[in-house]
């Protein structure tokens, strides 16, 4: 992978703020987990399986955050004094959500809607701790432009194989940064964790119960 951000002092502020809790990652995304790796967050994943909603009417960073808050209420369930975090991220273009292409035909639609224009990137987080009552949920906006990609450009990029699991067709975290112009807006909300907003969530949190480690 290449240009994955992490912040050091963004993470060392997030385990300041998490005061020894235990923090348990709501998704098996590799990226999200490589973030906070990197940035120096202790933590642990949960994948977790939730039923497909009924999302109709939503707005698209809505629907981002729906899905964040079902992900984190599904694992504090099981978990309920841990600090749980669920995260969404929609790659939206004229408030269409684009999602993982079903084929290469699939992506190459999707690269080429993408092609010369902007498009909006929101990654929606939600905190829960059942064993408190405590629920947060926010998201994080940011602009991507691409560059005008031909079509020899996105056949390229579909043969590497790399579109075909990414949201928008895209990572923006490998070869695919060679296809974006400018982004305005956290790059680690692109990648699908953006740690300024989880810190902000996370100043949130109420006392630690005396006794209690979380």
């Amino acid at each position: 992978m290449h240009k994955l951000p992490f912040d050091r002092s963004l993470g060392e502020r997030i385990s300041r703020l998490l005061g020894g809790r235990k923090l348990l990652l709501a998704s098996a995304s590799p990226r999200r987990s490589i973030i906070l790796s990197r940035s120096g967050v202790d933590f642990s994943v949960k994948r977790c399986l939730i039923p497909e909603p009924t999302l109709d009417g939503l707005k698209p960073h809505q629907v981002a955050l729906k899905l964040a808050e079902m992900k984190a209420t599904e694992v504090t369930r099981y978990f309920p004094k841990h600090v749980v975090l669920g995260a969404d991220t929609v790659v939206v273009l004229k408030e269409q959500i684009l999602g993982k292409p079903k084929d290469r035909d699939d992506a190459f639609r999707m690269l080429s809607q993408l092609s010369g224009r902007t498009h909006a990137v929101h990654t929606a987080l939600a905190i829960e701790i059942r064993k408190l009552d405590f629920k947060r949920s926010d998201y994080e906006t940011t602009k991507v432009k691409f560059k005008k990609l031909t079509p020899e450009d996105i056949d390229n990029y579909i043969i590497s194989g790399e579109p075909m699991d990414k949201a928008g067709a895209y990572g923006i975290q490998g070869l695919g940064h060679f296809l974006v112009r400018s982004i305005s807006g956290p790059l680690d909300n692109v990648v699908g964790l953006p740690l300024a907003r989880l810190a902000r969530l996370l100043e949130e949190l109420p006392p630690l119960p005396e006794g209690d480690e979380g």
